[in-house]
């Protein structure tokens, strides 16, 4: 990790992943109380400027799961929400009638959706296959246990390695400064 300070109020840190080869880099503001990450992925965040409490402080509040929530949003997750279908008709006695539920659930291993609706909709059009009629409300039940979110590999990456490199660094700052 190298360390390179703009000026007294912006700290910049880059970090090299080895396993990877991926680069990310991190500026902290200290007036703006922003941080911003760069890199394999990119995301900002401007907190609400407190003179009660240094920026640096309030990072070292921070835990992985608070700054995931502040920098990044979910995705859908195409292979989660699969397992999580499969899971919920097996589980869910109102799919006895599904004649074929390993060939249904090879058939469902395949389905290519870029986003939830069009991945309900074809799990839809499947189970319509298989002589499963869903009305709305069983939709609505697909949307809700079956849609799957989560965040990119290089998302929880920037933000761990923020929490394990980062953080120390910045105690050290609190300490000298």
């Amino acid at each position: 990790m190298s360390v390179e300070k703009l000026s007294s109020r912006i700290i910049k840190y880059r970090l090299y992943d080895e396993i990877s080869g991926g680069v990310l880099y991190y500026t902290l503001d200290l007036d703006k109380y922003s941080l911003s990450i760069d890199g394999e992925t990119t995301a900002g965040y401007k907190w609400v400027e407190t003179p009660s409490e240094s920026f640096i402080k309030l990072m070292l509040r921070c835990d992985s799961f608070y700054l995931m929530n502040k920098l990044f949003n979910k995705v859908f997750d195409i292979e989660k929400s699969i397992e999580a279908t499969k899971q919920y008709i097996s589980e869910n006695k109102w799919f006895y009638r599904l004649k074929g539920k390993k060939k249904c659930f090879e058939e469902m291993d395949k389905i290519l959706a870029d986003c939830e609706s069009q991945f309900v909709e074809k799990v839809v059009e499947l189970l319509g296959e298989y002589d499963i009629e869903l009305d709305g409300d069983d939709e609505y039940y697909l949307w809700t246990y079956c849609v799957e979110k989560d965040y990119k590999y290089w998302q929880k990456k920037a933000v761990d390695l923020f929490c394990q490199f980062i953080k120390p660094e910045l105690k050290k700052e609190l300490q000298n400064g």
